[in-house]
């Protein structure tokens, strides 16, 4: 075997030794993980339709229900076990590899005036095939909230201001003006996502600004990081971001953060997988 050959057969051995330690070393925080990960995307997913596709609004519910407590049990398990918060790397890593993605979606989501014209432009011409008012309302309403934020990137407020704005929202939905609304959604209940589907992301809504009242005070840059790790990650690593590399035990605000973000993550799967169970799944198998 000529001296290349023995060096790369070298650098190989190596390599593969370090692999198989490291597997020795922490396969069970390996085969910990992967499992989270399958069982959490098998619960958000094909459960979830499941529920909602054979028992509706109160499949939502239980599901939702179940989400909530199950993400607070792990997070009261790991402050008993005292387990450290290094996911801070790992969030700010995912923020590297998606910044791209993200600025993109900042993008096409500032316009949101644009986007309101279109689905009410949709709605107006095709009604039987569209997503339907309540999630155009919602869709306006998340829309909105962006535009406010982008406008105030560099400012801070307390959690009780912001959660003042978000109301401004949120308070119309309960008005006189909505029944009429509400009242398509008792009366059609096979074109639209359904009452109980809004009222629970009403409530979750509401939870959200109840939480972010007891916050002191938040950079408004962080606020839109906090909305897309909440939606395109979870709870944990949402709060071991805004963490910013605190790794002693949990504050009182690590938890009012992990709260929020957790509202805002039941709220966007009810929606989500809302959307996907009534407009896709349904019609398809014809449940």
């Amino acid at each position: 075997m000529s001296g290349v050959l023995k060096k790369i057969a070298a650098f190989v051995a190596a390599i593969w030794h370090g692999a198989v330690e490291f597997l020795k070393r922490h396969w069970k925080k390996i085969a910990g993980m992967g499992v989270y990960q399958i069982l959490s995307w098998a619960f958000d997913n094909p459960l979830w339709w499941f529920a909602e596709l054979i028992f509706k609004g109160w499949g939502v519910a239980v599901m939702a229900t179940i989400a909530i407590l199950l993400n607070i049990g792990l997070l009261l398990f790991y402050r008993r076990k005292k387990v450290s918060w290094l996911l801070w790397n790992d969030g700010m890593e995912f923020l590297k590899e998606k910044e791209e993605n993200f600025n993109q979606i900042l993008q096409i989501l500032s316009s949101w005036k644009a986007l309101a014209v279109f689905f009410l432009t949709v709605i107006l011409c095709n009604p039987d095939k569209a997503l339907g008012l309540k999630v155009l309302m919602g869709i306006l309403i998340g829309l909105k909230c962006l535009a406010w934020l982008l406008r105030n990137l560099e400012t801070k407020l307390s959690g009780r201001e912001i959660a003042s704005k978000l109301d401004i929202f949120i308070y119309p939905m309960f008005s006189k003006e909505a029944l009429p609304v509400y009242s398509l959604v008792i009366f059609l209940p096979e074109k639209i996502l359904g009452l109980e589907v809004i009222l629970l992301s009403l409530v979750c809504f509401r939870l959200l600004t109840l939480v972010l009242m007891k916050l002191k005070t938040i950079h408004v840059g962080d606020t839109i990081i906090f909305f897309f790790l909440s939606v395109y990650q979870d709870p944990f690593i949402t709060t071991s971001y805004l963490r910013y590399g605190h790794i002693d035990g949990l504050r009182r605000r690590d938890i009012f953060i992990f709260l929020a973000s957790l509202f805002v993550s039941v709220g966007y799967w009810i929606i989500r997988n809302g959307i996907i169970a009534e407009f896709l799944l349904r019609p398809i198998l014809k449940i």
